[in-house]
């Protein structure tokens, strides 16, 4: 059923609430079915009847989706987090012997395919979550909420689990639930963040199964979080304290548990390892880029329902531990030096289900950064998405067998030589970042060969300051390349000839180039890139 939708908004905050309407209605105006129907080559009727023939589990899962987008404003959602918010609320149907992930990526492939949503690579993105971004026809988005005032939805709601969203312009004094049975919440909070008052109280809220904090915690999280026994997924954002509170362990039915937090935090409390039903523990300390992981105490490897672990320290107890969980899917290391790495690759080799890889060496960023030597190293064929990060001594020989790598991210790897003649005849390879990686002034027509990266879809180079020019590109070259993206290149001046002949080309991005290349491109080079429907030059 849609969801009714009651918004209150004033100067300092906006807040938005949605439950399940109970009874179906003539809601769907004219003027709504006319809106539909101009943005889209179908019949307006043809959308209210997908919508309105759909089960009741994928309409219940749409209208979910539909909400947290209306949260994001815009911001990217990825496919692995709607799958982690929708196994929380349970709104997938159980099977025997499917894992809750599987089934809700499921529900998210089926509605894809009916065009519900649309799925989308993302192009530059520091977030561990493996996998496509997903985005919403806006006519769905519309069709799936009506709006109604507070007196109606009160009535209306007052036994239903409701979804909220909270937005803090400024003060952050806890909102009034009234008696809402609040399942879902969303908080974002600018300035100073959420007070330990406001924390207490949102640690009151006894229904809640998902619990979102975007915000500064200069306190940290309250002891009481340990409270919120249904709770299946916590996240927090601009987590300030040294230390998780140790009551985390008392959250028994905990599915994930996503933090992104400040350098202090440095180790993963004991008491976690208390949630036997944990699948997905995703912390982040620092930028993206700097994060050197956080330490994990012995025990992680008794968390046999565990399918995500990032990012870790590679010292200590992390590599002996990794033996035992050989079911991840995702895992993410840093620190990774010649002390540890052995072991650690050991322990890898072993994860025959691992989908996802990041790899960073110690202190890669900076001129003491030790070099991840790979070639011992035979990772398991399941992996797709491979991040690198550090100097390496050259491109694995085992990287051109990795048959089933569709993402792959080259960090500070300080490459002499195009990684070409490892990567471009990999058959499922769709996107290649190079970031700060390849230390040349020039690439030429090596880069790719007469059909290479056959299926590659994007190729974004970021932070690359020697690089000036890219000569030629042969035909045949690229036959599946959409996106071609350039930041942060201040010296790059000439874009290859040939780029004229890759049809499938639609997007270009120049971000912070050479002067001189946005002159040439507008003026006597101007037909390298007319071909491309959109263009950035910035």
């Amino acid at each position: 059923m849609p969801q009714i939708c009651f918004t209150r908004e004033s100067t300092d905050r906006k807040e938005m609430y949605f439950a399940e309407m109970q009874r179906r209605k003539d809601s769907l105006s004219s003027t709504a079915l006319n809106e539909i129907g101009e943005s889209c080559s179908s019949s307006s009727a043809d959308f209210v009847s997908i919508y309105q023939s759909l089960p009741h589990y994928l309409m219940s899962c749409l209208d979910y989706c539909a909400i947290v987008h209306r949260g994001r404003y815009g911001s990217p959602l990825t496919k692995a987090y709607m799958a982690r918010l929708l196994s929380a609320e349970d709104l997938t149907p159980e099977k025997e012997g499917e894992l809750i992930e599987n089934l809700a990526n499921n529900v998210i492939d089926e509605l894809i395919h009916l065009g519900l949503l649309i799925e989308t690579h993302t192009t530059v993105s520091y977030t561990f979550d493996y996998g496509p971004n997903i985005g919403f026809n806006e006519s769905y988005v519309n069709l799936c909420v009506v709006e109604v005032d507070e007196v109606e939805f009160l009535a209306e709601a007052a036994n239903l689990p409701v979804r909220a969203i909270i937005h803090h312009h400024r003060n952050n004094i806890p909102p009034d639930f009234k008696t809402l049975q609040i399942r879902s919440l969303f908080l974002n909070a600018s300035g100073p963040g959420f007070s330990r008052a406001y924390l207490e109280t949102i640690c009151r809220l006894q229904y809640l199964l998902v619990l979102s904090l975007d915000g500064g915690l200069g306190e940290g999280l309250p002891d009481e979080v340990g409270d919120l026994f249904h709770l299946r997924y916590l996240r927090s954002k601009f987590f300030l304290k040294d230390e998780l509170p140790q009551t985390l362990g008392n959250l028994q039915n905990l599915q994930t548990l996503d933090i992104i937090a400040h350098r202090k935090l440095k180790e993963l409390p004991l008491q976690v390892f208390n949630i036997q039903q944990l699948r997905h523990i995703n912390i982040r300390t620092g930028y993206p880029s700097t994060s050197s992981g956080i330490r994990v105490p012995s025990g992680i490897g008794t968390l046999k329902s565990l399918l995500t672990l990032g990012e870790v320290y590679a010292g200590g107890v992390i590599a002996s531990e990794l033996s035992s969980l050989t079911q991840l899917q995702q895992l993410s290391v840093g620190c990774v030096s010649e002390d540890n790495s052995t072991q650690l690759f050991a322990a890898i080799t072993k994860m025959e289900n691992l989908v996802s890889l990041s790899l960073k060496a110690d202190e890669f960023y900076s001129l003491n950064s030790s070099v991840l030597d790979l070639e011992s190293f035979s990772p398991p064929s399941s992996i797709k998405h491979l991040r690198l990060y550090g100097a390496l001594v050259e491109m694995p020989a085992w990287l051109a067998s990795m048959e089933n790598l569709t993402v792959l991210h080259l960090s500070f790897s300080n490459l002499l030589e195009p990684p070409a003649p490892t990567l471009q005849f990999l058959p499922k390879l769709k996107a290649l970042h190079i970031d700060s990686a390849y230390n040349v002034r020039c690439i030429g027509k090596e880069f790719c060969d007469l059909g290479g990266f056959p299926k590659l879809e994007i190729l974004t180079f970021h932070g690359e300051d020697t690089l000036v020019e890219w000569t030629e590109i042969g035909r045949g070259a690229f036959l599946s390349l959409r996106n071609l993206e350039f930041w942060f290149c201040p010296n790059l001046r000439f874009l290859p000839e040939g780029l004229q002949n890759i049809s499938s080309l639609q997007v270009l991005i120049l971000c912070d180039t050479h002067i001189d290349l946005k002159r040439r491109l507008l003026g006597e080079e101007s037909y390298k890139i007319k071909h491309i429907s959109n263009v950035s030059i910035s």
